[in-house]
């Protein structure tokens, strides 16, 4: 039957440290080495950092979602009205070059009322 041995561990925040011993707590040898030791390494980061990363990115995504099923709702009650206003909100952010349709005013196109008379 096999010699028996014990093995101990002690698990810190940024180090492993071990030992293997006898029955009667002497450090063992094997090849002509002690067997215990220690292994140490940079101390991890915490989570708080990713996890803002994480919430902001899964907030912005509901938002989206939330927005993309309004403008999919009264897309037909807008379009009888204006139609081209959801397509004015897409390129609300963009440059004037960016924009994908190409439309006189940016916020306002009403047959009444449009932009220059909001600027007025």
């Amino acid at each position: 039957m096999a010699e028996k041995y014990y093995v101990g561990l002690d698990l810190g925040t940024n180090s492993v440290g071990w030992a293997v011993t006898d029955e009667k707590y002497r450090i063992l040898r094997k090849r002509g080495k002690d067997m215990w030791g220690v292994r140490l390494f940079d101390e991890a980061d915490s989570a708080a950092g990713r996890r803002t990363a994480r919430v902001a990115r899964r907030r912005l995504e509901r938002q989206k979602a939330r927005v993309g099923y309004l403008k999919k709702v009264f897309a037909p009650y807008l379009s009888e009205v204006d139609p081209g206003f959801l397509q004015r909100l897409e390129d609300s952010r963009f440059f004037e070059e960016d924009k994908t349709e190409k439309q006189k005013y940016a916020l306002f196109s009403d047959k009444d009322f449009t932009d220059k008379d909001y600027l007025k």
